[in-house]
């Protein structure tokens, strides 16, 4: 029994390899096979019971029944009913034999097919499909045979990886969306701030003349160039679709032309921030080859989070070495915490509970810097405060 098994489990495996074609094929040669030999051997056995029947009467040879069967209509009259009864439906057994042979053949031939060859894949199928409409994509369609259904699972989940790798697509595309509105709004906190400022300071001086020819010259000055980065930041914006397609506009400034656009900042802040800003400049080269616009951005990015957490002071210090530009921002705040030092450059990532900010600051200048060459690190300071840093090569 155990052979018959094997060599039936092995038959089965086999079966499974075959294509649907040939396994159709082959399934309904052994059901013609089946019905011709389940029909002779029902004829057979008719055939003898018939014989048996007619040796009862007598006058008739083995050669009579076997070799003229015409010769039982002569006897049947004499038949007792019962034989005749018996003998009619052995007659209809053998001549509907090939035909309820048949039918049976087709119900089991049918039955064996569809369980062999369908119903597991159809299964997987069904059930790979259901998990799919229920956006689970965790279920493999996986049916390991050579025919056609393992082609078509295999297919299946091939569309099943491709939808993960499309729905990763598509939240990786809203989340650069978002994070680039987010950015957008962030960078513009600090040119508007300073707008404001500037703009309260008019509103409450200037009717009084309080507010020399200079000073007004110098402080609408101050407005049109933060006007202007509002304009340049808006249309690069227009330009791209993810922060990572942004691309450096570098330029040859002058030691004099960057310092003072960076004094430009810092002095738009303390004019309108009750906050104290000292700019410390070290050793410059005389000429730097930078995008100015993304160092300023970056600068006003780390000056934000700075004012939000400084007690009354931050230091700006600025020097170049080995061709990187360094821009230390050093608050007197509390500093970061243990958790906040790993993950403050990270996407969204903030320690604080206003509901208006992002978390996107620093991972918004490390991706700024690392696009110039450079890199942002953050610090505690020995007496106290938090120290970012960002790098930018300088070609």
């Amino acid at each position: 029994m155990d052979w018959i098994d094997e060599r039936i489990e092995h038959i089965t495996k086999k079966l499974k390899i075959v294509s649907l074609k040939n396994a159709l094929q082959l399934y309904i040669l052994l059901g013609i096979a089946a019905v011709v030999i389940f029909s002779l051997l029902t004829m057979f056995i008719c055939n003898n019971w018939v014989r048996l029947i007619i040796f009862k009467y007598e006058g008739f040879t083995n050669y009579d029944i076997v070799g003229e069967y015409v010769y039982i209509d002569k006897i049947f009259s004499s038949m007792q009913n019962s034989d005749k009864v018996l003998t009619i439906i052995i007659n209809l057994i053998k001549n509907f034999s090939p035909i309820i042979y048949s039918i049976v053949s087709i119900i089991v031939i049918s039955k064996l097919y569809y369980k062999n060859k369908l119903e597991v894949p159809l299964n997987i199928l069904k059930e790979e499909a259901n998990h799919i409409g229920e956006e689970d994509y965790s279920f493999e369609c996986i049916y390991e045979t050579g025919d056609e259904m393992g082609e078509i699972c295999e297919t299946f989940d091939n569309m099943r990886r491709q939808l993960i790798t499309n729905k990763e697509n598509l939240w990786r595309q809203i989340n650069e969306e978002r994070r680039l509105k987010a950015a957008f709004a962030h960078d513009l906190r600090t040119p508007l701030t300073v707008l404001k400022g500037y703009t309260e300071l008019l509103i409450k001086y200037y009717p009084e003349g309080k507010i020399d020819e200079e000073k007004m010259m110098e402080t609408l000055n101050m407005m049109k160039s933060q006007i202007a980065r509002l304009e340049n930041f808006g249309g690069t914006m227009k330009k791209i679709n993810t922060l990572e397609e942004l691309e450096l506009n570098k330029i040859e400034l002058t030691k004099g032309d960057f310092i003072s656009s960076i004094e430009s900042v810092v002095k738009g802040i303390n004019d309108t921030q009750d906050k104290n800003l000292r700019l410390h400049v070290d050793d410059i080269q005389s000429d730097l080859v930078v995008d100015n616009d993304i160092v300023i951005q970056v600068l006003e990015n780390v000056l934000s989070n700075a004012l939000r957490y400084c007690n009354n002071t931050i230091d700006i210090t600025i020097k170049t070495e080995d061709s990187f530009l360094f821009i230390y921002v050093k608050d007197d705040g509390r500093g970061f915490t243990k958790e906040e030092l790993n993950k403050a450059c990270q996407p969204y990532y903030t320690s604080s509970k206003c509901e208006s900010h992002y978390g996107l600051g620093l991972s918004i200048c490390k991706l700024l810097c690392e696009k110039h060459n450079g890199n942002i690190n953050l610090f505690n300071s020995i007496d106290g405060g938090a120290i970012v840093c960002a790098t930018f090569q300088t070609p």
